[in-house]
């Protein structure tokens, strides 16, 4: 696996609707959740990437600004396309540069390193491993080059998940039940911060 070239790509281009302002920066445990993420990828994957739209200015002021590091902006313009848009922009910037792509949202804050080590201890360079929570299939997920391409024709609201429940692809599931806790709204955050 040392060999293996991966890249994380952490999906923060949406517009946040329901949390009603960029929940990428709202601050957990002293750092903003975005910065949550990488902290927990830090030191296990070659590059960590994020994908930015709707709140792209604001994210790239608060990397400018030294509140989020270890990461670069891919920015996708066209991020009204949704999820599965997004990560074919980003897919699209990484392909030619690594033997795989970590696919993770930037809303995941219960992940732990563990979870993280588990996956990547069961990729080749070549397959897909994902998380595996509330009896499906998800997002993180690492895919291998032969792999790559099928992400890039993603588009719509549709991400990952629909690629990786469809039937068609072996894939090496990953029992990850802290994936399930994703924050969506100011009331979750509320009550997720009450919980660490």
């Amino acid at each position: 696996m040392h060999d293996i070239k991966i890249a994380a790509l952490i999906m923060a281009a949406g517009e946040s609707s329901r949390f009603r302002g960029c929940k990428h920066l709202a601050m957990i445990d002293g750092a903003p959740m975005l910065q949550g993420v990488v902290n927990q990828l830090h030191g296990m994957v070659a590059k960590t990437y994020a994908v930015t739209g709707a709140w792209h200015n604001e994210i790239e002021e608060a990397v400018l600004g030294g509140e989020l590091r270890g990461l670069q902006l891919i920015h996708n313009q066209a991020w009204r396309r949704g999820l599965g848009h997004s990560i074919a922009v980003g897919v699209a910037a990484l392909a030619s540069k690594f033997d795989g792509v970590m696919i993770l949202l930037a809303d995941q804050v219960a992940i732990q390193r563990e979870d993280i080590a588990a996956l990547l201890s069961q990729f080749d360079g070549q397959n897909i491993v994902c998380g595996v929570y509330g009896d499906r299939r998800g997002v993180p997920a690492v895919f291998g080059t032969p792999h790559l391409s099928l992400l890039q024709k993603l588009d719509g609201d549709r991400g990952a998940r629909l690629l990786l429940n469809s039937g068609e692809l072996s894939i090496v599931d990953c029992p990850m039940p802290r994936a399930a806790i994703d924050i969506d709204t100011r009331q979750g955050l509320e009550n997720w911060r009450a919980q660490i």
